[in-house]
């Protein structure tokens, strides 16, 4: 129970951090963002959760199995924002 109450608050802290650095963005005109590109970071998430949750009930979650699953969200993640041309091939050598 302690863990989960560790991660709220971890949690917690971070939208609140957020959004006191979005109002002072705001406040002082440094808040400029391309919706475009933000929706094509946040769209293979969904995509990679459904694949990665797919996965995981095929093959039943074992702690071994964590590794795996994690280079395999990554991989699925790097790859749909590939297909997606979210970032430019200098962006992708400097992530990768």
């Amino acid at each position: 129970m302690h863990l989960i109450g560790a991660a709220i608050g971890f949690s917690s802290i971070n939208i609140a951090s957020f959004f006191i650095l979005l109002y002072y963005a705001k406040k002082y005109s440094i808040f400029e963002y391309e919706r475009l590109k933000i929706a094509k970071i946040y769209t293979p998430a969904p995509v990679m959760f459904m694949v990665i949750f797919t996965a995981e009930n095929l093959f039943h979650f074992t702690i071994a199995k964590t590794f795996l699953f994690i280079i395999m969200g990554f991989a699925i993640y790097i790859i749909m924002i590939k297909v997606f041309g979210t970032f430019s091939n200098d962006d992708m050598e400097f992530l990768i």
